[in-house]
């Protein structure tokens, strides 16, 4: 953690009022109260496992960082460095989508703080194959190679393009597309400059408050990447059928007309969906941790110039973050 302090090495008073194991140095033998400690680091009772490996923006390991100097601000965002959750990359609104010490624009996975692996508890933000991506947001994390190009916690000004005829609203750090009728649609989307002799991975979190279910329409929302401006693309959806069953769905955004390529019944209101371009126009749609759910070829170009974003039809979805990942 990275919030109130000066140098360590003074005086025990000058430490901050909210800190955590691994986060004070401690050369001169001086910890706060309730801390002992060991090995050079101040260490809470009870905690004896390996500090942290996590690169942060300073180039240290996070936690056992010493806090920032109230009289600079490396960054000029109007955040001293004693309170700035990113010191060296500009935040004036300090947004920390998952509450941990790293603001969105330097956390190595701003959406998950931890993560579930064959049911045991993760930290999001290590960071296995060294590329940046912390390994709860890698989609390889044991490949060098990925790239986080793109994150919104939908905070503040949202510097996306809306389209459709229902207009997103964007309150308390989420996006809200509420179209109720068979023929209603909203997007949030966002310019990207993609590579194409890779893979890309947009993943967004939801809440389907409601889908219509007709014999003719049934729809929802997810994740979506554009290859053509913001007409044809494909994305990852989760909604119900036309049984009314609920569904996750790989489908074909065609001006806006979604056609499901393939689908899998009985998956949760609550939900992280993502959209994967393997190769050429093959994707998968998964239900995160990462569970391949429906895959196929979608007719769409593939674009150096793309959108990618968040979707809804004929749906009342929340949508709480989105992010792009590019790489193996």
């Amino acid at each position: 953690m990275r919030l109130l302090g000066v140098v360590i090495a003074a005086l025990a008073a000058c430490y901050s009022p909210s800190y955590r194991d691994c986060e004070v140095l401690c050369a001169s033998g001086t910890c706060p109260a309730g801390f002992s400690c060991e090995q050079g680091v101040c260490r809470t009772a009870g905690f004896s496992g390996a500090c942290g490996q996590m690169n942060d923006d300073m180039g240290m390991p996070a936690d056992a960082e010493i806090d920032g100097n109230a009289m600079l601000d490396t960054d000029m965002d109007g955040k001293n460095d004693a309170i700035d959750n990113c010191r060296t990359i500009s935040n004036p609104d300090q947004a920390n989508e998952d509450g941990d010490v790293f603001g969105d624009v330097c956390d190595p996975c701003p959406p998950l703080a931890t993560y579930l692996e064959n049911n045991v508890v993760m930290d999001a933000n290590l960071d296995s194959d060294n590329d940046l991506v912390g390994d709860g947001c890698d989609p390889n994390k044991l490949q060098f190679g990925d790239r986080l190009v793109f994150f919104s916690g939908f905070n503040g000004a949202v510097p996306g393009t809306f389209a459709g005829p229902v207009m997103p609203m964007i309150s308390n750090g989420d996006a809200r597309i509420a179209a109720p009728n068979s023929q209603d649609w909203g997007a949030v989307s966002f310019p990207i400059a993609i590579d194409t002799s890779k893979s890309q991975y947009v993943t967004t979190a939801i809440h389907v408050n409601n889908v219509i279910a007709s014999p003719l329409v049934a729809e929802g929302g997810g994740a979506l990447v554009f290859f053509d401006g913001a007409s044809r693309g494909a994305a990852c959806m989760r909604g119900i059928d036309t049984a009314n069953n609920p569904t996750i769905s790989l489908v074909e955004v065609n001006n806006n007309n979604p056609i499901t390529v393939d689908e899998t019944q009985a998956t949760p209101m609550d939900a992280m969906v993502r959209v994967k371009r393997r190769s050429g126009t093959q994707f998968d749609c998964n239900l995160m941790p990462p569970m391949t759910i429906a895959v196929g070829p979608v007719n769409v170009p593939i674009s150096p110039q793309s959108r990618v974003g968040v979707y809804a039809r004929s749906a009342d979805v929340v949508f709480h973050w989105v992010m792009f990942v590019e790489g193996n």
